[in-house]
């Protein structure tokens, strides 16, 4: 009966370090997603703002 628990325990010991891994690489693939995406907005962002400054005129009010 005793070996029977200690290999319940081990068992329930490497399960819980199996799903802690599986925890961390599913975060790190969460990370690396949110940075993609992140870097995809700031880069629309940018091509946008060029955009519209490219077709907007700057008027000079104090020359009037």
């Amino acid at each position: 009966m005793t070996v029977l628990a200690v290999l319940v325990a081990v068992t329930t010991v490497l399960g819980h370090r199996t799903h802690t891994e599986a925890i961390l690489d599913q975060k790190q693939g969460h990370d690396t997603w949110n940075e993609y995406q992140a870097h995809k907005i700031r880069s629309n962002d940018t091509y946008l703002a060029a955009d519209l400054l490219s077709v907007v005129t700057i008027a000079d009010n104090e020359r009037s």
